[in-house]
């Protein structure tokens, strides 16, 4: 599901929240969080306490960690003992 699925129908938002990118990546709220920057390289905006994510920040963080290639179907075939 893509950012842009997961506001579909609701008025359109600058900056998404923690659990709306969890819910629109598939990813736990953890994972996220401990991509975010300055761990991480997935850019937010902090105001205060306050941490929020750009749909277009986070459509590029999904981006780089794209793998492509052998590496990718090697990942994806299920491991065959002999």
């Amino acid at each position: 599901m893509s950012t842009a699925e997961l506001t579909r129908g609701a008025p359109a938002r600058l900056l998404l929240t923690i659990r709306q990118v969890a819910e629109a990546t598939g990813f736990c709220e953890k994972t996220i969080w401990a991509n975010t920057a300055p761990r991480g390289r997935l850019a937010c905006v902090r105001v205060g306490r306050s941490v929020r994510y750009s749909s277009p920040a986070v459509e590029r963080w999904l981006a780089t960690q794209t793998v492509e290639g052998e590496a990718a179907t090697a990942a994806a075939q299920p491991a065959v003992d002999a």
